[in-house]
């Protein structure tokens, strides 16, 4: 499903809104082996059909994020969120997965939120070669350095541990508006919301 270009691997991102409902905010991270791709070194971020995602490269260069909010948004479906274009560095085999960390959705009036899922159907392993030249994952390709990749596994047991009975108030954690004792991009959307009230 990866397939490098030159001295990059091009990194799709598409995001499915639940069945009738319009995307209106998502926070994805993708994570990957360093020594083979990296979101430094001239790394890229390239819009899809969502104008103004902020895009988080080389901090760290394990992991790449896409964060986007958009209270009016009108998408749904499969949206495409645009494309990382990471550095390629080293040659070998490594797996890049992904966690989102937010999916919400409205239908009418009726907001749904999605909070720390895995990325399924977009992870996959990425054969890379750092001589200009990209080769495919078949048994030819067995000799090569295979890294699995436990950054997901890492960023939810992080996340979780954090989550164990917060109170809000006490916690004080900096951007929390929304009172989940976390700063995601749910915290942009009801800053949005609230200033739309005003």
């Amino acid at each position: 499903q990866f397939r490098q270009t030159g001295d990059f691997l091009p990194v799709g991102v598409r995001i499915r809104a639940p069945d009738g409902q319009r995307l209106i905010n998502f926070q994805v991270s993708a994570f990957f082996d360093t020594a083979l791709i990296t979101s430094g070194e001239q790394a890229e971020y390239t819009e899809g059909a969502w104008a103004g995602v902020e895009s988080t490269l080389n901090d760290p260069p394990e992991s790449f994020q896409l964060v986007a909010s958009d209270v009016t948004s009108q998408r749904t479906g499969v949206v495409d969120v645009g494309t990382v274009n990471l550095r390629v560095v080293g040659s070998g085999v490594t797996l890049v997965s992904g966690l989102l960390t937010e999916l919400i959705s409205v239908e009418g009036s009726t907001q749904s939120r999605i909070s720390d899922a895995v990325v399924v159907a977009g992870a996959g392993f990425a054969s890379v070669s750092s001589s200009r030249r990209s080769r495919r994952l078949d048994g030819a390709s067995a000799g090569l350095r295979v890294k699995r990749n436990g950054a997901v596994a890492d960023a939810l047991a992080r996340r979780r541990s954090l989550q164990t009975e917060c109170d809000p108030c006490s916690a004080r954690l900096w951007g929390d508006v929304s009172g989940d004792c976390k700063f995601t991009s749910a915290d942009i959307l009801e800053i949005q919301r609230l200033a739309s009230l005003r």
